[in-house]
């Protein structure tokens, strides 16, 4: 098989999700780690991964834990490597207009620390 006809068989393509899936759920644990050991009140937070529309979801995520206040990244530019396209970030592709109208408390934009990148 040459490109990604590989992907054509469904059995194959669901063994790829679940592989991707695996992958992307151990490297979210490497990270969770590495933030509790660095700040020890993070303990107390908890990750949730959902899938659905982003304004819905973080609106209605904070609505259903009913937070005081939101906590999103800053804006920034996805880094791409050669000519790939990559997809927008995250706040990229957020419709702030529709989003400020659903949230159930106050959004804050942490600011970017330039000395993590």
């Amino acid at each position: 098989m040459t490109g990604d006809d590989w992907l054509n068989s469904s059995h194959t393509h669901t063994t790829f999700l679940d592989h991707v899936q695996k992958q992307m759920q151990e490297e979210n644990e490497e990270d969770w780690q590495r933030i509790k050991k660095k700040y020890p009140s993070a303990k107390n937070a908890l990750f949730v991964g959902t899938v659905g529309p982003i304004e819905e979801t973080i609106a209605a995520q904070a609505r259903q834990r009913s937070c005081d206040l939101i906590v999103i990244g800053p804006h920034r530019e996805s880094k791409r490597l050669f000519n790939l396209r990559m997809e927008k970030g995250l706040r990229s592709r957020i419709n702030t207009i529709s989003f400020h109208k659903i949230l159930p408390c106050p959004l804050l934009v942490a600011p970017l620390n330039a000395d993590a990148d």
